[in-house]
C-alpha cells in the first residue's frame, strides 16, 4: 500500500497552540485535544497533518485492503512513518511442530494459546515445515478446539497429499471465538507408514 500524499481533518480545527492543532477547552487541559484524520494510503509520518497532531489522534485509512485494519493510533512524537500503529492489526500464535508419520491413529496435543482476554480467531492454516509425501499421509488427520481433543475451532480435516515446504492449508473456522483463560488446543492424528512431512498450526487473531 502506498504512502499517504494528502489527508484531511474529519472535523474542523478550532486554532493553535504550542502543542499542536486544536484547542484547549480550558487552562485545566495539559495538551492540545487529539484529532481524527482521513485519507488514502498508510499515514506518512514526517508530514503534515500527521506532524501536527500529537499522540492519542487517529487516521482513518479509506481505501486498504478489505477485511484489513484500517485505524492508525499516533502513539508517538519521531516525525516518522512508525510513530503510527496499525490498531487491531492480528496477533500470531503458532503450535508445535507436528511429525506426520508418529503412528496409525496416535494422537498428540498441544496447547498453542491461553488468551488473558476474550479473543476471536480471524484465520487458521497448516504449514509444512517438511515437504508432505503422497499416499497414506491423508490419512493424518488435524483438529483445533478450546478443550483437548475439541472440534470448536476447526473440526477434524486430513492433511492431503504432496505438499511442499512452505506451502499452507488453509482452514475452516468452525466458531472462532475464545473466552478469556480459554484454551487453544490442537490435535494431530498420525499414520504409521513412513511418509514424509512435518508441519505446524497457526492462527490470527484480534
Amino acid at each position: 500500500m502506498a504512502v499517504n500524499t494528502r489527508a484531511f481533518f474529519l472535523l474542523p480545527s478550532h486554532g493553535t497552540d504550542s502543542v499542536g492543532l486544536g484547542q484547549r477547552a480550558s487552562g485545566l487541559h495539559p495538551e492540545a485535544q487529539p484529532h481524527i484524520i482521513w485519507g488514502q494510503g498508510t499515514p506518512d509520518g514526517d508530514r503534515s497533518p500527521f506532524t501536527d497532531v500529537n499522540k492519542g489522534s487517529i487516521y482513518m485509512q479509506v481505501n486498504g485492503t478489505d477485511d484489513a485494519p484500517h485505524l492508525w493510533v499516533k502513539n508517538d512524537e519521531a516525525g516518522a512513518n512508525d510513530d503510527w500503529v496499525s490498531f487491531g492489526a492480528p496477533s500470531y500464535a503458532v503450535s508445535e511442530e507436528y511429525n506426520v508419520d508418529n503412528g496409525a491413529g496416535t494422537t498428540e496435543d498441544d496447547v498453542i494459546l491461553v488468551p488473558d482476554r476474550a479473543i476471536t480467531i480471524l484465520a487458521a492454516r497448516l504449514i509444512f515445515t517438511e515437504a508432505l509425501g503422497s499416499g497414506d499421509a491423508e490419512g493424518a488427520l488435524f483438529r483445533m478446539g478450546t478443550a483437548v481433543a475439541g472440534q470448536e475451532i476447526v473440526a477434524s480435516v486430513s492433511l492431503g497429499n504432496s505438499q511442499a515446504v512452505g506451502s499452507k492449508l488453509d482452514l475452516t473456522i468452525v466458531s472462532g471465538v475464545v473466552a478469556a483463560d480459554g484454551m487453544i488446543a490442537a490435535r494431530h492424528t498420525g499414520v504409521a507408514t513412513t511418509v514424509t512431512g512435518k508441519y505446524k498450526a497457526q492462527i490470527a487473531y484480534i
